[in-house]
């Protein structure tokens, strides 16, 4: 498992906001559970960068946590893009911006 710097974080922090926002823009209905797991990501980096030392221990217990969520997440991906309710260009936005958090999870 690779050890993200605080740089880093920042970075991931920025793209599952810009996730989320797509998201919520969606109107899709009711907010599929892979936006309250892309939350409990961003938190957790949140807190993270304010909070943690630079203990080995701290990034070890962040990235479980961010791997555990970003996995669950994945499977919940078909409430998003369910029976071709994203246009062309909405869906490759999506897929980008899926890409762009998806790069930190090798």
């Amino acid at each position: 498992m690779r050890k993200w710097q605080k740089e880093q974080l920042i970075l991931m922090r920025d793209a599952v906001t810009d996730l989320m926002v797509f998201i919520g823009d969606q109107k899709i209905g009711r907010m599929p559970r892979a936006y309250f797991l892309l939350d409990n990501m961003r938190n957790n980096i949140e807190i993270f960068i304010i909070t943690s030392g630079e203990q080995e221990q701290d990034f070890i217990q962040l990235m479980n946590v961010l791997f555990r969520d970003w996995w669950a997440a994945n499977d919940e991906w078909d409430d998003v893009t369910e029976a071709g309710s994203m246009e062309s260009i909405r869906l490759r936005n999506f897929l980008e911006l899926l890409r762009r958090v998806e790069a930190y999870f090798p």
